[in-house]
């Protein structure tokens, strides 16, 4: 499998086990999964809580990039690599939102 191939495969992965699956039994399953961190000094907590907000961001972040490649044929501009610009922009506001929700109840 080429490595286009594999990017849309985990995005496929991602965004099924998104759709599938609540927040609440992902992050159960990984608290189980991760408690072996504790020896370490690691919390596993925080550490599910890191690679659930990954795994349900790499579906929004695909969706950015669809709705700049949409305005793209829309306005019939090719951007070429500055497309990443857009995108990352995009990501950015969200993160600072998903941060802002975070801090509104109380986690880090």
């Amino acid at each position: 499998m080429d490595q286009h191939g594999r990017v849309v495969a985990v995005l496929l992965l991602a965004s099924l086990l998104t759709l599938t699956t609540r927040m609440s039994d992902l992050l159960a399953v990984l608290h189980r999964l991760l408690r072996p961190l504790r020896r370490f000094g690691r919390d596993p907590d925080a550490v599910a809580l890191t690679i659930s907000l990954t795994i349900t961001t790499v579906p929004v972040i695909a969706g950015f990039a669809h709705r700049v490649r949409e305005a793209e044929r829309a306005r019939d501009v090719r951007l070429g690599v500055r497309t990443v610009v857009p995108v990352l922009v995009m990501a950015l506001r969200h993160a600072d939102d998903v941060g802002d929700a975070l801090a509104a109840r109380g986690m880090g």
